[in-house]
């Protein structure tokens, strides 16, 4: 593919993104609404027409544009998301030719597929938050600038700042409390962790090394690459909370890098190390890590959070009676906002900060009759951060990780007794009633 392709194979490799994307997406079009969809940008995009446009996310300016045509619905606001995302990966695939230059062997498709399927790419392609219009403004702003077109450029990075000021309470910029020196060293390490060594970035870690060894990283190009992603990433470490979508915009730069590493070596290097880095995206779809708590979002066990969510609320709708719910956020959110789509009528709900032992302790016998105790997260049998006081306390304090509240305070401190649970690939509900 030249430089400057017509824009008739630009359009070609668009509709085969697209057509990837909604393929390996098509059993997710209809997931009710996730996490910070509940609440963020999906009452954001509902309240629009109300409210005027102020401080709204732009992702929601985005879905409420899409529901004016098509009508708001789960579908269309993934259809739409999906679209968005196959945008940017066509930015990310051109962005890659532009890197690798003279490089053989078509490393772009590499890096396209790497960044289709890395699991935080995978999730944010569906979900309606700003990591996706973030990730796009950036590989066409930086695709802009190394072709040549630099007011197109500055205006897509004008976008991309545009995306993540008014996402401010999505994503947590703007909420930096006074420095408190011990708390940015660690926000600066979890993020050079998820970069750098989680989700198999790891292998890319050694091809980024095995690139700057080869000097092919010494043009630039890649240094003016490398110079936003890092202002990029410095400025992230100053922002909480810490969230690993966050990082998605800078991956299309660290994936290109990884794999010029990778082909500028001998020939069993660029098969042996992108096929098990692909080999571990998938398997991280679907399994959990065996040590570390890990988030919903970046693999399919999101779909499964949202449909026990929705069958929590409908069970809730018939049962409760007009009892109060005491349960935590997203499931209280879902409750008590029908136009969600999980409940009909708003239900009673006492709200809890989180499903842990000291929250419980704040609610006293009487104040509800059923309690809902959820998973918030994967959270394998081995998790290191529950092996004893020293480390859960190091979790509870810098990593937001909290013990759930056990099935016997709920029966001493409430007097409720288990009624019903149902649980799903690592995902489980559990409702307790008088």
């Amino acid at each position: 593919m030249p430089r400057r392709a017509r824009p008739t194979t630009y359009l070609y490799f668009f509709f085969f993104f697209l057509v990837a994307q909604f393929g390996t997406h098509a059993t997710l079009l209809t997931m009710p609404y996730f996490w910070d969809e509940v609440g963020s940008t999906i009452p954001a995009a509902q309240s629009v027409a109300h409210n005027g446009l102020a401080h709204t996310p732009t992702v929601s300016l985005y879905v409420a544009a899409v529901w004016k045509i098509f009508g708001a619905s789960e579908l269309s606001t993934r259809c739409a998301m999906l679209l968005l995302s196959a945008i940017a990966l066509l930015g990310v695939f051109l962005l890659a030719i532009e890197l690798c230059g003279s490089l053989q062997g078509a490393p772009a498709i590499v890096v396209a597929a790497m960044m289709a399927l890395s699991p935080w790419y995978f999730g944010q392609s569906i979900l309606a938050q700003s990591a996706m219009p973030a990730t796009l403004c950036m590989v066409y702003g930086l695709w802009f600038y190394l072709t040549g077109r630099h007011i197109l450029a500055g205006a897509s990075l004008f976008g991309l700042l545009w995306v993540l000021l008014s996402s401010q309470p999505a994503i947590g910029w703007g909420q930096v409390e006074p420095p408190r020196i011990p708390d940015y060293l660690l926000t600066a390490g979890r993020r050079f962790v998820s970069l750098f060594f989680a989700n198999f970035h790891f292998l890319a870690t050694i091809g980024v090394l095995m690139a700057w060894r080869s000097d092919r990283l010494n043009r630039t190009r890649w240094k003016v690459a490398g110079a936003v992603c890092g202002v990029y990433f410095l400025s992230l470490c100053v922002a909480g909370p810490v969230l690993d979508r966050d990082l998605l915009p800078v991956l299309p730069v660290f994936y290109t890098a990884a794999v010029v590493g990778f082909y500028s070596h001998a020939a069993r290097w660029r098969i042996a190390l992108p096929t098990a880095m692909l080999c571990g995206f998938l398997a991280g779809l679907w399994i959990a890590p065996p040590w570390w708590p890990d988030a919903l979002e970046s693999s399919l066990a999101m779909s499964d959070f949202s449909d026990m969510q929705r069958m929590t609320a409908a069970y809730l709708e018939k049962n409760a009676h007009g009892g109060v719910v005491a349960t935590a956020w997203p499931l209280s959110a879902v409750l008590t906002q029908p136009r969600l789509g999980f409940v009909d009528q708003p239900l009673h709900v006492l709200r809890l900060h989180d499903l842990s032992s000291t929250c419980l302790r704040t609610v006293n016998k009487g104040d509800a009759e059923i309690l809902v105790r959820y998973s918030t997260g994967w959270d394998p049998p081995g998790n290191l951060l529950a092996w004893n006081r020293v480390t859960r306390w190091f979790g509870r304090r810098y990593l937001g990780y909290q013990l759930s509240i056990e099935p016997d305070e709920i029966e001493q401190r409430l007097g409720l007794h288990l009624t019903a649970s149902w649980q799903k690939r690592g995902n489980w509900v559990e409702i307790y009633a008088k």
